[in-house]
């Protein structure tokens, strides 16, 4: 039998089960692996919002906390842990769980795979250590994009073993349910608003700020709508959210602009929207920018490189220059004024990036570098 086509048991680490674009990711997979291909097992040192559904996948959740990131006991643990449910791969997303994993396995034939899910740009001096080591040590690293495989070769000019892998996505989950908005009497919404929104965390690497403005400009050309941002405020970055608040307060946008905080419904959410606008500082993927595309709905995205290789360079999605609020209103006035012809077209693209991005093509790409990291170790 073909080594693609054994049990392979896998291992994949994660820091904490919250609602983030590498833990969707990781939910999509659980809930889509074939047992009989890939035996996973999750590991977490913290849990988070997403702890049930991970729970209702039927996966083992062990849960190790750690009170260090040099932790000897943690590593102590995992070692334990590996050893005692035969673990054949791990599979790391984050900086620490790749260091922590490539210590553990130390004398055992436990290739790591690290997958890479942000630029590193605002990672403090120890983060910045961190990170080198987790490249440098993983067996292989992964790419979610192009652009950010450029990133990091210019950042350290060679990397062992990288490869592209670009996320995947469940879109069995992408159906619309109009009755599941259930804003109540806070959305006020009428016949003639439009209804648009975005989706993301308010951290660095995303730019709601510009969005709103955008929206002060739109509610100047008189232009009826209401907002969402779906997301939750960064524990680390709470002035982010803090900024956009202030703004649409001071800019007369509160009864226009709702903040709605984490949601587990998004898929159900976007298709209800009648556009959806991103801006991104530093994505390295975008997935919600994909399942938004895939709901068949126009899309507002700046010009950031990896959101240009995401949207096939434009293709699928409206380009606009990034933070320039001027340009993103003329490309929304012309969709104002074409609706049907961009819906149209919207429902097209969902069609190309649902073939394009799907979880099953993801998995078949990730059970093929899985058995080849196992027949290099074996070979050794």
């Amino acid at each position: 039998m073909d080594q693609n086509k054994k049990i392979v048991k896998v291992a994949h680490l994660m820091g904490s089960l919250n609602q983030g674009g590498a833990e969707v990711l990781l939910l999509d997979v659980c809930n889509n692996v074939n047992d009989g291909e890939l035996n996973l097992v999750l590991i977490h040192r913290k849990d988070g919002q997403l702890k049930k559904a991970f729970q209702q996948t039927a996966i083992p959740l062990f849960k190790l906390c750690s009170t260090s990131p040099i932790d000897v006991g943690y590593f102590i643990k995992l070692r334990k842990l590996i050893v005692a449910n035969n673990i054949q791969l791990i599979h790391t997303h984050q900086a620490l769980d790749a260091v922590a994993s490539s210590l553990a396995t130390l004398g055992l034939s436990v290739p790591v795979v690290f997958t890479l899910h942000g630029h590193g740009l605002t990672d403090s001096l120890f983060s910045r250590i961190l990170r080198y080591w987790a490249i440098r040590w993983s067996t292989k690293v992964l790419f979610v994009s192009h652009a950010q495989q450029l990133h990091y070769l210019h950042r350290y000019k060679t990397i062992r073993q990288g490869k592209v892998l670009p996320n995947g996505i469940d879109f069995k989950k992408n159906f619309p349910r109009p009755d599941f908005l259930n804003l109540g009497d806070k959305s006020g919404m009428v016949s003639h608003e439009l209804l648009l929104g975005s989706v993301g965390n308010f951290t660095s690497g995303r730019d709601q700020l510009t969005i709103c403005k955008f929206l002060s400009l739109l509610k100047a050309q008189g232009i009826p709508f209401k907002f969402l941002f779906v997301g939750a405020p960064s524990q680390v970055e709470p002035e982010l959210y803090e900024q956009c608040v202030a703004y649409c307060e001071a800019h007369g946008l509160s009864e226009q602009v709702l903040f709605l905080g984490s949601r587990s419904n998004v898929p159900e959410i976007l298709p209800q929207l009648d556009a959806f606008i991103y801006s991104s500082v530093h994505d390295t993927f975008g997935i919600a920018l994909i399942e938004a595309i895939a709901s068949g709905i126009p899309v507002f995205v700046n010009d950031w490189g990896v959101m240009r290789e995401v949207t096939n360079e434009g293709a699928w999605a409206t380009l606009y220059v990034s933070k320039d609020t001027a340009d993103l209103l003329a490309k929304f006035l012309d969709f104002y004024a074409h609706q049907d012809i961009y819906r149209e077209r919207s429902k097209r693209h969902a069609r190309q990036v649902r073939d394009r991005y799907n979880i099953e093509k993801y998995l078949t790409k990730l059970r093929h570098i899985y058995g080849q990291l196992l027949t290099n170790t074996q070979l050794k």
